[in-house]
Formats: C-alpha cells, structure tokens, sequence
C-alpha cells in the first residue's frame, strides 16, 4: 500500500492565476502536494481541509486504539458510532476502500 507524503502540510495562498492555494509539506521534499482551484468558492476552506489531513488521520487512529470511546461509551463493531465512522474515515484515507 503507497504511504502519503509525511505532514504536517501547510496552505499556502496564491494571489495569482486560477489557482487560489497549494498544499506543501513542511519538510520541503514535496514541493506541491496540491493545487487547489475556488471551486463554487470553497478553495480556501478546501486547502485547510486538506492541509489538515495527516492530522485528523493521526487524532482518528489515537481514537480508534482507546479501549472505550470517550464520546458514544460504545466498543469497537457495536452500533454505528463515532468508533465506526473513525475506523471507516481510516481505511477511505489509507486506500482500503473507497
């Protein structure tokens, strides 16, 4: 399975062309991870998303290896809670399914 360019990945606006911000990471070997149009003008909230993504994928598996969740009280596989959507989230982010 392919690994994703390490984080944290940082937003860096652009004032000029279509394009309203590039997604880089902080350690400089990628030098653009993604090029993000204004789309029905979402671009800025879409870069922060994706900035943000080797961090909520970090805090979900933090999430997924507690016993109990501290939110639903539920188990692992029980009711589809927050464990399940967080497990679910994990394998979408890391290629397992789609």
């Amino acid at each position: 399975m392919n690994q994703h360019t390490p984080g944290p990945w940082n937003n860096h606006p652009m004032v000029k062309g279509p394009h309203i911000a590039k997604i880089i990471d902080d350690s400089g070997n990628v030098p653009n991870i993604a090029t993000i149009h204004n789309a029905a003008g979402c671009g800025e909230a879409n870069a922060r998303l994706i900035a943000a993504a080797p961090e909520m994928l970090a805090a979900l598996r933090d999430v997924c290896e507690q016993p109990i969740c501290n939110i639903c009280h539920q188990q692992p596989g029980t009711l589809p809670g927050c464990w399940d959507r967080a497990a679910a989230a994990i394998d979408k982010a890391t290629g397992v399914t789609e």
